[in-house]
Formats: structure tokens, sequence, C-alpha cells
């Protein structure tokens, strides 16, 4: 059972099932399903307002293969195993069906576009898979980041003179988004890396060692990170950063939720092109005014890389769009468009191979 805070487009979502290998040589095959819920939503479009949906999947062929055991000879001893029970529903592990919402454009067009608000948070996210990388993103890096620039979308219902008083927006205090720390500050270098999932498998993120140098370097303090709780393996979209007592006041402890992802390659611009988006859920815990009870504060935000590899120079040219977006108990969230950013701050990043 999934749930999404959302408003529902006017036109139905189609939801892709690409094709399924249940543990067993049989293969579900691929089916197009659309949840059209807009018709059941129309006034709640209108007035602008959101509504929780709760989708349970009930699927003859697909979501069932998923829960059951192939063992099972027969579609009919399948459906009756389900149907025993006061609710013949089944609950869909997105994640093992690989499913993924056919996307109206493509990341790289979206980001062609340079409008601020075209870069929103998908309506419906499901648990993403750990992000994998080209092979030219393989090693240590040399990485510096430096400020361009930053962005507050126009919103008449919203005006910057209130959005700038918002003070738990993403960007507008250090950590408030833990991998950048401190959004405009000029520059800043560490070191990165990333590595091979497995002996010639993908290559991925080494997410702990990057997140602890990143921060480390950007405030300065040689082991402000005491540690880093990640496990891709068990859950690559969970983390937790621990913080040294005394390190700073701003946080105590992190917790990171990757809610979706999405990657392409450059297409037309070459294979040396790299697109990639990372939506999160930030909450930070620090020491509050009353005694023995931690500040909690959550932050919503999405990054936006473009990452281009430079043979010449055995290097990576990067630029990141970080967007900052309202969280629902904000008490502005109804302010602004549902999923549209309130700022988006620009960084470049350049990597360059330690050898």
């Amino acid at each position: 059972l999934y749930s999404a805070s959302s408003t529902v487009n006017r036109r139905p979502r189609v939801l892709k099932v690409a094709q399924v290998q249940i543990g067993t040589p049989t293969l579900v095959r691929a089916r197009t399903l659309t949840l059209n819920a807009a018709q059941m939503v129309t006034s709640w479009i209108t007035s602008g307002r959101t509504l929780s949906l709760f989708f349970t999947f009930i699927f003859a062929d697909v979501a069932r293969a998923l829960e059951l055991s192939p063992n099972l000879s027969s579609r009919r001893q399948s459906i009756a195993r389900l149907m025993k029970g006061a609710a013949a529903t089944a609950v869909v592990d997105i994640a093992a069906a690989n499913l993924a919402w056919g996307d109206d454009e493509s990341l790289a067009t979206k980001l062609a576009k340079r409008d601020a608000k075209e870069l929103t948070r998908s309506t419906f996210n499901f648990r993403p898979d750990e992000q994998e990388y080209p092979k030219w993103f393989k090693g240590d890096w040399e990485t510096t980041i430096t400020f361009r620039g930053y962005e507050f979308p126009r919103y008449e219902s919203f005006p910057k003179t209130e959005l700038v008083q918002d003070v738990p927006v993403a960007g507008f205090q250090k950590l408030s988004i833990a991998q950048l720390v401190d959004v405009g500050k000029a520059s800043t270098s560490h070191r990165t890396r990333w590595v091979e999932s497995a002996p010639g498998g993908a290559v991925v993120e080494d997410r702990a060692f990057n997140l602890k140098s990143g921060i480390d370097a950007t405030l300065g303090i040689d082991g402000a990170v005491s540690r880093v709780e990640y496990d891709a393996r068990r859950d690559p979209n969970r983390c937790s950063l621990v913080f040294r007592e005394g390190a700073t006041r701003n946080a105590e402890r992190i917790e990171l939720f990757t809610n979706g992802r999405a990657s392409t390659g450059g297409g037309s611009g070459g294979d040396d092109l790299f697109f990639t988006s990372e939506s999160v859920r930030q909450v930070t815990f620090s020491a509050s005014r009353d005694l023995g009870v931690a500040r909690q504060v959550v932050t919503e935000y999405q990054y936006f890389w473009t990452h281009r590899w430079v043979e010449a120079e055995k290097a990576i040219r990067s630029n990141l769009l970080t967007c900052a977006y309202l969280e629902p108990q904000d008490p502005n969230f109804f302010k602004v468009p549902i999923n549209r950013p309130v700022a988006v701050y620009s960084h470049n990043a350049e990597h360059r191979q330690v050898l």
C-alpha cells in the first residue's frame, strides 16, 4: 500500500509494468494500467487543494503473481489462496516489480527548458533502486563545488517577502541540505569516490564516504561527522548521519530518505553526458531550548545533476540545481502549486581524478 499526498493530474497517469521474473522462468506479461483518479477528485483540483491518495493495486496477473510461491501451478490455485481471509487485496512491492511511471518528458528535456517552475517533484514516489553511473565515474576524485546563484520562482499567492521569513525551507539554514551544508558558500573542495557495487558490476556512489568528506570539508572540522549509517544492499534510500558532540549547533543527527530517482544518458548529446535527479526528505535533529526535547526540522528538496565527461582532461564537469519545496506541515504549503519549487540553488562541480 503506497500513499502519495498530491494533486492529481487532469489527465490520467499511465503505469507501465515491465516484464518481471518471479524467481522462476515464468515472466509476467507486460501490462499498461491506467489509474484515472482525476474523475474522483475534480473538486479538489479546481480548488487547488491536495488529497492523500491511497492506492491498493489488485492485479489479477501481475500483483498477485509477485506475492505467490512459484510452486502454485495454476492461476486458480493462486487466486484461491489470495481470496482467503476478509480482504482479497494484494500489497505490491513496487521495487520488486521494477515499475516506473511513464514520464511525459525525459529528464534532459525538462532541464533544457531552463524554467525553474518545471523542476517539479514526482507526484507518486515508489521505492527506487540505487543510482547507477557510467563507467567513467569509477575512481577517486578531487571535487570542487562552486556556488553560482539562486532563484526564487515567482508565485502571486506567495510573495518573496513571505518566503524569506519561512526558516524551514531547505537551504535557508546550514545543514538543511546535508550534502551542500552551506548553500551560499563560494567554493569548497573535498574527496569523492565512486566504486563498483561488485567486481565487474555497476558503478555506484560511495555515499557514506562522500557525505562525510563533503560535510567535514565544508564545516572545516575534521571528524565533524562521527559516523554514517548506510547500507545500500539493505536499503539504498535511507542514510543516517551522526555528528560529533559540539561540532555544530545545527545538527546532532540527520536522517535522509530518498523518495525518488531518475536518470538518463545524453541521447543525441553523446555518451559523455549523464543526467540524474534525486528527491530527498531530510529530518534534522538538534538541541532545543526545552530540556530533554530534541528540535526536529523537516526539509524537502531535489537534486538535478548534469554530468559531462571531458576525455581530454580526464575530468567530469557537472552542474547541480537543487530545488527546495515546502513540506506539507509548512503553514505556507497551500500558497504554492503542489510539487513546485520555492527556491532553486545553482552550483558547478568539477571532479578531477586522483591517480
